[in-house]
């Protein structure tokens, strides 16, 4: 959806988050060298295997003494005064990579720590000069259920064969190039819009967002690919063209039972794992749709008709803040789908009624009796069992006639689009000038936004 994240968030309603940060996220950059060598002596760790050679390697004055101690430690202690800088640290390797370089000039004398995105907040990795190894220190969450500690902490260069590969390994360990895509996404705020039509969960045959293109990077309830989403949004030229189509699987007849969900309980059985996902899902786009509504942008969302979605508090909040037109028809005869597809369209623009006016096969049959969406069993006691069909996913795209009567729809009440946001700018502008500025604080617990916050570095 290009959000230069950071400003993104700042433009849905304010919102409260709970900050998760662990108790070690206080560390800030790298040390200084004369804090260096305090902190290594509590924060060194080596697998168990390696305790042994390391104690034997590092730390002579605790080997038991012997014949040749003596020699031994003095011998060690010369070795390590020639490789040495004048200014009492370790070396660097030669063939240590860019990306594991210092990030500043202030470093410990055996050890410095590099971050990935946001400094501090991100994936980190301690570089151990002495031991010859990463120690992974924190992994950059992906989503919600996964812990912020590294499956693992240290990666010896010997013992893996290379510095290249320990880090390869190290950065796959604790999601460095995810971290590092999340800062540069979040740099791109400031761009100008450049995008004019965006279509969410748009499936891999359009130009769009959608899990099947890029499952890191659009999946809505990722903290990294909803970040994106909004990066989107921010990107869309102002009175531009949006389309939605939440994941309608839990809210429909075929599966409402399993799901748990009615009209008074509409969140359904949240023990159920895919039941709290459709519904972050619900919340995260409604937030979206806020966003693009404070843009002028011209957005719908779809959803098969009967579905329950609109029975989502969230949903129910959008449709009494804000005025929200919604139209109901079949995908078949007139946009010439294989199935009936009847749906229900909602959009914040009254002109999203006149969809009726674009159908192009009103004429023409074009259901295919052999598509399957759902069966039916009868079971032991003479109850009826409903489940999907085999065709049933294959009927959720969109008929390529409809997409291009919205982006006709659009294109031919481009005047009536802007009337409307020029008179919701000109009501915010009222709410501004008696004292408010519209914004409301206001708890979005089911939005999940604590994980996306920590990706772009605001928590």
């Amino acid at each position: 959806m290009g959000d230069g994240f950071k400003g993104a968030i700042g433009k849905v309603p304010q919102v409260e988050v709970v900050d998760l940060l662990d108790s070690d996220a206080e560390e800030e950059g790298a040390l200084a060298p004369e804090e260096a060598e305090e902190e290594e002596e509590e924060e060194e760790e080596v697998l168990p295997e390696e305790a042994e050679d390391e104690q034997d390697a590092l730390a002579p004055e605790e080997a038991e003494v012997g014949e040749g101690a003596l020699a031994l430690e003095e011998a060690l202690a010369a070795t390590l005064e020639e490789t040495l800088k004048p200014d009492g640290k370790l070396p660097i390797p030669a063939d240590m990579p860019t990306e594991a370089l210092p990030q500043s000039e202030v470093r410990g004398k055996k050890n410095y720590t590099i971050y990935a995105g946001v400094v501090g907040n991100d994936a980190r990795v301690e570089v151990q000069l002495a031991n010859e190894s990463f120690w992974l220190r924190y992994v950059h969450v992906l989503n919600d259920d996964e812990s912020r500690t590294p499956p693992y902490r240290n990666l010896s260069w010997s013992k893996i064969g290379s510095v290249d590969k320990a880090w390869e390994q190290a950065k796959q360990a604790v999601h460095w190039d995810e971290a590092v895509a999340a800062q540069a996404a979040a740099e791109e705020v400031g761009m100008e819009p450049w995008l004019r039509t965006l279509e969410t969960f748009a499936g891999v045959q359009a130009c769009g967002y959608d899990i099947d293109i890029d499952d890191r990077f659009m999946d809505i309830l990722s903290p990294l690919g909803f970040a994106h989403l909004i990066a989107l949004a921010v990107a869309l030229e102002e009175k531009g063209l949006n389309s939605n189509a939440p994941v309608c699987s839990s809210w429909v007849w075929v599966n409402r039972n399993t799901a748990g969900r009615r009209v008074d309980r509409p969140l359904g059985d949240e023990t159920q794992r895919y039941v709290r996902q459709a519904n972050c899902m619900v919340e995260r786009c409604i937030l979206l749709i806020l966003l693009l509504m404070s843009k002028g942008v011209f957005f719908v969302l779809e959803q098969p008709r009967g579905s329950s979605m609109r029975f989502h508090p969230r949903f129910q909040w959008m449709l009494q803040k804000h005025k929200i037109w919604m139209v109901s028809f079949n995908m078949s005869p007139y946009f010439g789908s294989t199935t009936q597809k009847p749906t229900w369209l909602w959009s914040g623009h009254r002109c999203v009624q006149k969809l009726p006016e674009y159908f192009v096969f009103e004429d023409r049959e074009t259901l295919d009796p052999e598509v399957e969406t759902f069966t039916t069993d009868v079971r032991a006691d003479g109850s009826r069992a409903v489940d999907g069909g085999r065709d049933l996913k294959g009927t959720q795209a969109y008929p390529p006639a409809f997409g291009d009567a919205l982006v006709q729809l659009h294109a031919d009440n481009a005047s009536e689009i802007a009337s409307d946001f020029e008179k919701f700018q000109r009501r915010l502008a009222r709410a501004r000038a008696n004292g408010s500025s519209g914004r409301v604080l206001e708890s979005w617990p089911g939005a999940r936004l604590s994980s996306v916050l920590r990706a772009l570095g605001k928590a």
